[in-house]
């Protein structure tokens, strides 16, 4: 991003010394703070395998993690990183690349993650993933950490795929993360699937089922069909495990 473009997306403002010395110093600040992330990460690019396991297991722990322990370099049955957050337990290997990866860290992290008895594998990278490679993760249910997500957890914020209000809807009935845990579990939903295994009321699962529709999480009614889910188990893991709504 460069000066022009920063100062194109505020409004016109009155002239003045005080005002333009304020803008420019603003402008430059965020500049500065950009740049510094990405110069972080590139002064990691050219880390050996151990080092940048290291360096991820330092920045897991940064973003709220536990248990974070680098497993041993041989042996590791593409595992390199055990972690936890939220009860949820992540097998994670780290790929410090200077191209795409393809699709090998995808299916050795998916076949090692059960035998380290882990709920989700991921791959952190400081490179990108190939389209073939995002199209196995989306299969498997594998976790993509590529650059742009190492650079947003380098900065402790949480990321959000949508400008919806998880938080409040989950406040207002907390069993609406459990029916939409339950929907990707089986792959479709409905009232009466909700009253059978969370055992609550028709009207209560009616509502449920209209605020996860509004989520985006199902699709809409269809006659008496279950509703179709509409994300993945990788998208779950993002939107609702991975930022704590839980």
């Amino acid at each position: 991003m460069g000066l022009f473009d920063l100062f194109k997306k505020t409004e016109p403002q009155p002239s003045g010394e005080n005002y333009i010395n304020t803008t420019l110093r603003g402008t430059l600040q965020e500049l500065h703070e950009e740049s510094n992330k990405e110069t972080k990460l590139e002064n990691f690019d050219n880390l050996d395998g151990l080092e940048f396991e290291n360096w991820c297991a330092n920045l897991l722990r940064n973003n709220g993690f536990i248990n974070v322990k680098v497993t041993r370099a041989s042996g590791d049955q593409g595992v390199d990183i055990l972690a936890e957050k939220g009860e949820i337990k992540y097998a994670i290997q780290c790929k410090c690349y200077s191209s795409d990866l393809g699709n090998s860290p995808i299916q050795e992290v998916h076949a090692g993650k059960s035998m380290y008895n882990c709920h989700v594998g991921t791959v952190m990278t400081n490179r990108h993933f190939t389209s073939g490679a995002k199209e196995l993760a989306k299969a498997t249910g594998v976790l993509l950490w590529d650059r742009e997500k190492l650079l947003q957890m380098m900065s402790n914020t949480e990321e959000t795929r949508s400008n919806l209000r998880f938080n409040d809807d989950i406040e207002a009935d907390p069993k609406l993360l459990e029916a939409i845990k339950l929907a990707v579990e089986e792959g479709k939903i409905s009232t009466s699937l909700m009253q059978r295994r969370l055992g609550i009321g028709y009207g209560r699962a009616t509502k449920l089922i209209d605020k996860m529709e509004e989520l985006g999480v199902v699709s809409k009614p269809n006659g008496t069909k279950p509703r179709k889910v509409l994300i993945s188990v990788a998208d779950y893991m993002e939107m609702f495990v991975l930022n704590n709504v839980n």
